[in-house]
Parts: structure tokens; sequence; C-alpha cells
């Protein structure tokens, strides 16, 4: 599955039962990556950041997309 947002190959996150269950859930390396945890614990976004916010995308969501 490739991002809709920068075309990025997507990983899978859910595996046994709840994949099993759900269904397949992706989400984009790169959009991780852009996601950056401070001493304090806030999680912040970089200030170049393709994508608004982290997501996980569901195989229905990423199917309508196309």
């Amino acid at each position: 599955m490739k991002c809709p947002i920068c075309q990025s190959e997507m990983r899978q996150i859910r595996r046994g039962a709840t994949l099993a269950r759900r269904g397949p859930c992706y989400v984009c390396p790169i959009d991780e990556a852009e996601q950056t945890t401070d001493t304090e614990g806030n999680i912040k976004r970089a200030p170049d950041a393709l994508h608004p916010w982290l997501r996980a995308w569901e195989e229905w969501e990423l199917e309508t997309r196309r």
C-alpha cells in the first residue's frame, strides 16, 4: 500500500488476532519520522512535515482514495 499523501510504501501495524478480527491497518514510516518527543514527553511535529498528523489508515480508506 502507498501513502495517499507522499506515495511512500506503508507498513502494516496489525498482527495476529487483531488482524483477523479487524483487518489490516497501515502507517507511513515518513509520517512516523516527522513526529518527535522532547525530554518532557511532549509530542511535536516537525515544522516542515508533509503529513498534518500521525494517522493509521484502514484498507477500505485507501481503496476509496484511488
